[in-house]
């Protein structure tokens, strides 16, 4: 599914598409829908499974200019594990906010959701944001 960006994430990405969103995090949602550009973090139910916190966005790639002529900018990949205590999450997506809370974007994943249930089941991921994402 494409990536959609919210109304204050647009304004965000408008004012700042040079600009890396080091340290914003990146938290996974658990609610089954589909993001909007209406859409808040309020609109996220976050996961809970053993082991999970959200992650900083590390320093990014720098922006470059994609094979559909977007500018993108990607990260290394990230993986969430689940902890010792296992869980019961089923991983729909994530979603990135900023600072003062805004949700900039969010991505749901492809398919019905990943379980986060026994000790070791990972979510990886590549964080991505692309200025076709703004059309």
């Amino acid at each position: 599914m494409p990536i959609v960006i919210t109304q204050d994430g647009r304004r965000w990405a408008v004012g700042n598409l040079t600009r890396i969103a080091q340290g914003y995090a990146l938290k996974l949602f658990v609610n089954d829908v589909v993001p909007t550009p209406l859409f808040t973090a309020s609109s996220f139910v976050e996961a809970s499974f053993d082991g999970y916190s959200p992650l900083l966005l590390p320093a990014g790639s720098g922006a470059f200019i994609d094979l559909n002529g977007n500018a993108t900018v990607t990260w290394p990949g990230m993986v969430f594990t689940v902890g010792p205590a296992g869980g019961s999450d089923t991983v729909y997506g994530y979603f990135v906010v900023g600072i003062g809370g805004i949700l900039l974007w969010a991505e749901r994943s492809p398919g019905s959701g990943t379980r986060m249930e026994f000790p070791g089941d990972v979510f990886p991921l590549v964080p991505s944001f692309s200025a076709g994402a703004l059309a």
